[in-house]
């Protein structure tokens, strides 16, 4: 038996209920999907949704007064603290910012900082927590979607024909032969809501 995701982004109870689907006959295999899915939308939008804690970041020296973080948004699950190295050699040597020199944005992610965050390769320690204790529900709903999707096509056929939720049946455009996993989304109706949660990585974030 397939064993749902701890970060899976939908439950299997909500899957099952927008499928119209009773009983457990088919639950391995939407487990599956809910998986497949879950991943696929990780992989689209760059991040986790789930809380991770005490998570360390390294970050290159720049010229400008922020740091965009590479995960959001920040929780207070645990102490926000910002190091710097303290010499321009690799050494793991670093002094603790003080709080009173930088303010954090904590639902888009980035520390403005009284001072820039200038410096060498790997300068700026970041620990900090992020993600959510509950995933948002457009991003549940999103998931339910794309799992009932993968569950009533082969995910390898490019052209999305039709499918029966419960009472409702849909019937979605046709694709261009090679259509990718964007095109799926926007069919789903999922690409908008996605596309607010996607990072982007920036020069000095690894």
């Amino acid at each position: 038996m397939a064993q749902l995701l701890s970060y899976a982004l939908t439950t299997l109870a909500d899957v099952k209920e927008t499928l119209g689907i009773t009983g457990t006959s088919q639950d391995n295999l939407l487990i599956r999907k809910i998986n497949q899915a879950t991943e696929m939308i990780i992989g689209y939008c760059n991040r986790r949704f789930d809380e991770q804690t005490n998570v360390v970041e390294y970050y290159d020296g720049r010229i400008e007064q922020q740091l965009l973080l590479r995960n959001r948004p920040v929780t207070t699950t645990t102490t926000f603290k910002i190091e710097a190295r303290d010499t321009s050699l690799n050494d793991n040597d670093f002094t603790t910012v003080p709080t009173d020199e930088y303010f954090i944005d904590r639902e888009a992610g980035v520390v403005d900082g009284v001072a820039s965050f200038v410096g060498n390769y790997d300068r700026w320690k970041v620990t900090y927590s992020y993600g959510y204790a509950t995933i948002p529900s457009d991003v549940a709903e999103a998931c339910v979607a794309l799992a009932g999707y993968l569950y009533d096509n082969n995910p390898a056929d490019a052209n999305v024909q039709s499918k029966e939720e419960g009472t409702r049946k849909i019937t979605y455009a046709a694709t261009k032969a090679g259509g990718n996993m964007e095109d799926t989304f926007v069919q789903l109706g999922i690409k908008t809501t996605l596309d607010r949660y996607t990072e982007i990585v920036i020069s000095g974030q690894r």
